[in-house]
Formats: structure tokens, C-alpha cells, sequence
């Protein structure tokens, strides 16, 4: 595997929660977070809800998840961790775009051709919030 596409260590990414990360694509930078699943295999989603998708799921620390499912802070948006299928809020039925990673040997590595790893943590551009809910944020959590 590609040293480059190396993500995380898989006991890096949280079973309650998102673990933030950078991509390169079409020479922009786009965040993504990664999320594991109950039969402890990783599946990767860019961190934008669907509602309006410029607008990320989270405030620069990874998407939240509530009751099992990753949520959006702008728009209180629910996710299915599994599928990215949107099952709550005003893009129901809208799902959060996949982004390919394989698991090997105990790390995470990027596997979608449209997208280069950068770096982990938010993109320059996003800085993380004080833990405060930031403007227009519905969910303070």
C-alpha cells in the first residue's frame, strides 16, 4: 500500500465518532472523516451535508454523531453511519458522498483515485471551534 495514501491508525478512528481528515481533489482541498462501523471495517464520507453542500457536517473537530448516527451541527441533519443515507432533517433521503479507503494491516489508507490524502485534521481553511456552538450552528454538542 502507498505510504502517501496512509489516512490514521485504525484504533485512531473512534467507534462513537469521526475521525477528520484532508483531501486533494480537482486540486481544491475537501474534508472527510472517517467513521467505523459495527463489524469494525471503515468507511470514509466528505464532511458536507447535503442540505448545502458547501456547508460541513462539523465545526473543524469531525462530524458528531448522535445515537449512533453522524449529524450535522448546521442543520441537525442525520446520518446512517452505514449507508450515509440522510434519515433525519431537510435532505432526507440525500446521501453523504463515499470516499473509497481499505483497511490493512492496522491503518487506513485512501483508495479512491479522485482524491489525494493531504493531511489529517481540517483543511487550512477551517478552523476548529471552541467547542461553543459557532454562527448559525442549531446543535451545541
Amino acid at each position: 500500500m502507498n505510504e502517501s495514501a496512509r489516512i490514521a491508525d485504525f484504533e485512531a478512528v473512534p467507534t462513537d465518532g469521526t475521525f477528520l481528515f484532508t483531501v486533494e481533489h480537482d486540486g481544491e482541498e475537501r474534508e472527510a472523516i472517517l467513521t467505523r462501523l459495527a463489524d469494525d471495517s471503515v468507511v470514509a464520507w466528505r464532511n458536507y451535508c447535503q442540505h448545502w453542500t458547501d456547508i460541513r457536517l462539523d465545526t473543524g473537530d469531525g462530524a458528531p454523531m448522535r445515537g449512533g448516527e453522524i449529524a450535522c451541527r448546521r442543520h441537525a441533519a442525520t446520518f446512517d453511519r452505514d449507508s450515509g443515507e440522510c434519515t433525519f432533517g431537510p435532505c432526507e433521503g440525500a446521501y453523504l458522498t463515499e470516499i473509497d479507503v481499505t483497511v490493512r494491516d492496522g491503518e487506513v489508507f485512501l483508495t479512491d483515485d479522485a482524491y489525494t490524502f493531504a493531511y489529517q485534521g481540517p483543511a487550512d481553511a477551517h478552523t476548529a471551534s471552541s467547542g461553543s456552538t459557532s454562527p448559525g450552528e442549531r446543535l451545541g454538542f
